[in-house]
């Protein structure tokens, strides 16, 4: 109908394909007969111009018969419609039957060899389009493809049935036709098409039909694969405008068609060549003229004689010279009135640059857009309003997830992607329970629009786009109806439609700007709040050995890219509390030495560090890195190779809880210090876990800091006897058996990095995993303590931050009523709640973590010395005190380990008692400390001489060595490299201060003597109050900022 029309309007000579005589209807006619020769050329020798209806391709024939540079125009239909259609319109031998389809399928699925290589019933589309009959038997798909590629290319446009609206609008703008070329009637006049034409078919079936029509099937494939890359080369106009056609065939439809048979006029039209024009037609164009006043019915650059590139000089110069040709009072030619009347017409368009561009785009100057958002309701006045019903009734009957399906071409697939886009459909409850609490993991992206968003249809196509290429990745995409989840969309913020919001760590931020995939990409991009390292060669080992500080592997990717891609950013940001990640720019001179190290090629490359910082423990090379591919490389190497119990998380991972009834997963746990001297015990420890294959799967190996650990540390109390020397430390053989209570053992002797201890701890596994030897005790154990946790400021920054952003969310989605009350009630609290809040908060935390501390400390005592018989127990309620004799007079100072110290009190034989009690009160809760290797004390009487000379380089050493003088004195004695640090009792202090304000030249030891300062030093010291501030002095001591007083050797003790 629409070729006709056009053919007729524009004075084509139109050719019908021959029929027999006897046939009462125009049909197929195979022009391999009478086309092929002469006899059917117009007269005159002119060619054809236009044939229409079921024609059959000749190439060669068509190019005698046509005029030069002919276009071609196919239609294609999806083959098993196509099947049932024409059964139902040719077929007679099953009509009978329950299933016709199904058993004509059945009947010739039993046929190995069809007698005809097409028919109506299968390849018969192919055929038509001019497929060679001799190669629809061909078993050589590679050749049959590529004839379907050459057969395609005959065609300017192939019209696709299943997407009509689509194909007409692209017929229009590749032949430069104006919308008024393309509107038709699309009722159905005849209902030749019966119930049994949809009846089901089996698996069976189906594959019978695609067998027998496999070329129709390939080359619908192929051609609407290609349908679809001219629709996306068109741009998002081009849906505006499919839009804007549906609305006017519609209204076309609503007006022309009255009922089911009858018509509101029915004039016929008889057709030069005989061939009768139906009345719908006739009357469609009529319509239009009147309504559609704006619709020229002439081409103006055909009328100016202008190409469509033409600039606006080479327009105004062609209507001057036309206008003058054709001007009424210089032309007498009967037609130079019509003539200049067009003339004009076409050079008000094409000198107006809106209304060129609208009828470049649309076919119509003065388009203005099916939808005006100006007004409530969303309408505008087209003069479709009275009596054609309400102007854009379409849409509520529109799918409203049509456009997200539109790229494939069978309902099957159709309904595929309904169901994918129900379940992007995010309502208010999904956001509330899955988004915002997944998007500090997973950024989310929203799509938010309506039914009735004419914009929302124009950004589709670089929605799905995004879809395809985003959710792989890992980002959470999703889609908002406005109209169904108001409440949402005012959560969100959002304004207008079509909207894009991102969702990241519990924050929508909208998208400014034109909705493009790379705008969005780049949005995504500044909004992931990710730290990725810049990592060169210098920088490496720093960047790989943070590793045992904070538990954390380490990722590096090689790129030619001067920035990390979008995809890393996204994976950075899933794992940033688990992995540190670092990227290198292969192509900066300061990264050549690291490609060469490690073999990285010129394509992306990730290398996944753990402890050893030469040699990646895992890789991730540019031919494997797919997408997901990235993803699953990172999750499977989230733990270093002898990871730390730092955190509850860890702890459930690496150790999950077993509940069977015998253990068949072990957890060996090295209890070790955070200190350099424990690293000989956790690299020993690594280098067996590591080695020890034979227990992969069945035993995972970790170790803790006891003393950041201590409340967990200190539920192992029994068995200590016997589990570790003054050479080793304990190793704890557990087994979870339900997520708090667990069953325990320890490695006898401890564990001390030997050959010896990797052959023990390999016996004790087996005999433990086989059930020879039960793990003899169980605890109730509490949640770890995370290590890494942010400090208080950052939290309570958070924190702000978090009830700012929902404060401000309220305040904006409130009415002006509500938000004046709300306001000001909050100016009036805010001062008070927020001060008395921060204070609040800061000193509670202060007080946990020094409680914390304390309890730890109090709870934890040191291993102290063991004897020849034995070790002593580690965790004790009492602090064992030796005297500096000779006897241990090389155990307390000189064979002390590097960094260790002993800390001794210098007492008197009368109040002895008394300051050792209150001593061992003092420094009980750092007993446990590493760096103290025990605590001792020394008797005035019995070795005056020796503390004598030890501080006689001491400023603040008394004036006279007496008992009362240097009662409460506290040495802390570093014997491996001869320093001490020394601790003056409260009263020394005091006494001290006054001597400096009177002698500020400081003087040594012996001047400035006085009968009253002897006299005020020899006065007897409380031994409840000389020791006061002393814990405050360890503190200092543990932090290293005590001074130092160097000795050339230890004096002798007597």
């Amino acid at each position: 109908m629409v070729l006709a029309r056009f053919g007729r309007n524009h004075n084509m000579t139109i050719c019908f394909p021959a029929r027999p005589e006897k046939a009462r209807h125009i049909q197929l006619s195979f022009p391999s007969g009478k086309l092929t020769k002469n006899d059917c050329r117009p007269a005159l020798g002119r060619n054809y111009t236009l044939i229409i209806h079921h024609s059959v391709m000749n190439k060669p024939a068509m190019d005698r018969v046509m005029a030069p540079g002919t276009k071609y125009i196919g239609i294609f239909r999806e083959p098993l419609k196509h099947f049932r259609s024409i059964f139902f319109w040719k077929q007679r031998k099953f009509r009978h039957s329950q299933n016709p389809l199904g058993a004509f399928l059945n009947a010739n699925g039993n046929r190995k060899k069809l007698k005809r290589p097409c028919s109506k019933h299968h390849n018969f589309q192919a055929y038509t389009m001019g497929f060679p009959r001799n190669l629809l038997k061909s078993k050589n798909s590679g050749q049959i493809y590529d004839t379907i590629r050459t057969v395609a290319g005959w065609y300017s446009v192939v019209l696709i049935t299943e997407y009509w609206e689509e194909s007409m609008v692209l017929l229009r703008r590749k032949f430069c036709w104006t919308m008024f070329d393309i509107l038709h009637t699309t009722n159905k006049l005849h209902a030749l098409h019966t119930s049994k034409e949809h009846a089901s078919l089996t698996d069976k079936q189906l594959q019978t039909h695609r067998r027998i029509s496999s070329v129709d099937y390939m080359m619908y494939d192929y051609l609407n694969k290609t349908f679809w890359q001219r629709v996306t080369e068109e741009g998002p106009a081009f849906w505006e405008e499919v839009t804007y056609y549906k609305t006017l065939n519609h209204q076309v439809n609503q007006h022309s068609y009255r009922g089911t048979d009858t018509w509101e006029r029915e004039p016929r039209i008889r057709h030069s060549s005989g061939y009768d024009m139906k009345a719908p037609v006739v009357f469609v164009s009529v319509t239009l003229l009147s309504v559609l006043s704006c619709c020229l019915g002439m081409d103006p650059y055909q009328v100016l004689g202008v190409d469509r590139s033409a600039d606006e000089r080479d327009v105004k110069k062609a209507y001057r010279r036309l206008s003058r040709e054709w001007h009424p009072d210089k032309n007498k030619d009967p037609g130079a009135e019509q003539k200049f009347i067009e003339i004009n017409q076409a050079y008000e368009v094409l000198s107006d640059t809106e209304k060129r561009s609208n009828y470049d785009n649309y076919g119509d100057p003065d388009y203005r857009g099916p939808l005006n958002f100006g007004s409530r309701d969303g309408f505008r006045d087209d003069g479709f309003g009275g009596g054609f019903g309400h102007p854009f009734h379409f849409f509520h009957q529109r799918d409203p997830f049509r456009t997200f399906h539109f790229h494939y071409g069978n309902q099957e697939h159709r309904e595929s992607f309904r169901d994918k886009a129900q379940e992007m459909l995010v309502t208010l409850n999904k956001y509330e329970q899955t988004v915002l609490p997944q998007s500090s993991v997973k950024p989310f992206l929203l799509e938010v629009y309506n039914d009735w968003c004419l914009p929302c249809l124009q950004v589709e196509p670089v929605w799905d786009s995004l879809v395809d290429e985003l959710q792989p990745m890992g980002i959470g995409m999703g889609i908002v109806n406005s109209d169904f989840a108001a409440k949402l969309t005012q959560r969100l913020g959002v304004s207008r439609l079509p909207a894009i919001v991102a969702v990241v760590d519990g924050r929508p931020v909208t998208y400014v700007g034109v909705i493009s995939r790379e705008g969005i990409r780049r949005f995504l991009e500044r909004l992931l709040p990710v730290s990725i390292m810049e990592v060169t060669d210098s920088s490496l080992n720093d960047f790989v050995s943070g590793c045992r500080h904070d538990n954390k592997p380490r990722a590096v990717l090689f790129s030619l890219k001067p920035a990390p891609s979008l995809l890393y950013r996204v994976v950075s940001f899933a794992y940033q509390e688990r992995v540190v990640f670092g990227y290198a720019n292969t192509k900066a001179a300061n990264t050549q030495t690291l490609r060469f190290d490690f073999d990285v090629g010129s394509g992306p490359t990730l290398l996944i560090f753990k402890e050893d910082k030469d040699k990646p423990a895992d890789r991730l090379e540019a031919d494997e890195m797919q997408k997901g591919s990235l993803n699953a490389k990172i999750s499977s190497n989230l733990h270093l190779f002898l990871p730390r119990l730092s955190s509850q998380d860890i702890f459930n991972e690496v150790c999950p809880p077993d509940t069977s009834q015998t253990p068949e997963r072990l957890c060996a746990i090295l209890f070790t210090y955070n200190d350099a001297d424990h690293d000989f015990f956790r690299d020993t420890y690594r280098q067996y876990a590591r080695s020890a294959e034979e227990f992969q799967g069945r035993v995972t190996f970790s170790y803790l800091y006891e003393s950041t650990q201590g409340s967990f540390a200190d539920k192992f109390d029994e068995g200590l006897e016997g589990a570790f020397i003054s050479t080793s430390v304990t190793l704890l053989l557990l087994w979870r058996r339900e997520e708090f209570s667990v069953a325990y053992g320890w490695l006898p002797t401890g564990w001390q990095g030997t050959g010896n201890d990797h052959r023990r701890l390999t016996s004790e596994l087996q005999t433990v995993l086989q059930g020879k030897k039960p793990l003899p005790f169980s605890t109730k154990i509490p949640e770890l303590y995370r290590e890494d946790q942010p400090a208080l400021i950052i939290q309570l920054f958070k924190k702000i931050r978090n009830m700012w952003y929902f404060l401000w969310d309220w305040y904006h989605h409130m009415d002006v009523i509500e938000s004046t009350m709300v306001i000001s009630v909050l100016l009036t609290l805010l001062m008070v709640v927020a001060g008395g809040f921060v204070l609040s908060m800061a000193n509670k935390e202060m007080q946990n973590e020094r409680k914390r501390e304390r309890r730890q400390r109090a709870a934890n005592c040191h291993r102290g010395n063991t004897d020849q018989t034995g070790p002593t127990p580690r965790k004790r309620r009492y602090l064992e005190l030796d005297e500096l004799v000779p006897s241990t007079y090389a155990n307390l100072i000189l064979d002390l380990r590097p960094g260790q110290l002993t800390v001794l009190l210098a007492v008197g034989q009368e109040n002895r008692e008394v300051l050792l009690k209150t001593f061992a009160r003092e420094v009980y809760p750092y007993a446990r400390e590493s760096k103290i290797a025990g605590f001792g004390f020394l008797l005035l009487e019995r070795n005056q001489a020796w503390l004598e000379e030890l501080l006689q380089n001491t400023a603040d050493f008394p004036a006279k060595v007496t008992v009362p003088n240097c009662e409460g004195i506290v040495i802390a004695a570093n014997g491996h490299r001869c320093y001490y640090h020394v601790f003056y009792p409260k009263e020394r202090q005091s006494n001290h201060k006054r001597k400096r304000r009177d002698s500020l030249d400081g003087d040594f030891v012996g001047l400035n003597d006085s009968t009253s300062e002897e006299e005020e030093e020899e006065r007897p010291t409380d031994a409840t109050w000389v020791l006061s501030g002393l814990n405050f002095w360890m503190d200092r001591l543990l932090e290293g900022t005590l001074k130092k007083y160097p000795t050339a050797g230890w004096p002798d003790v007597r």
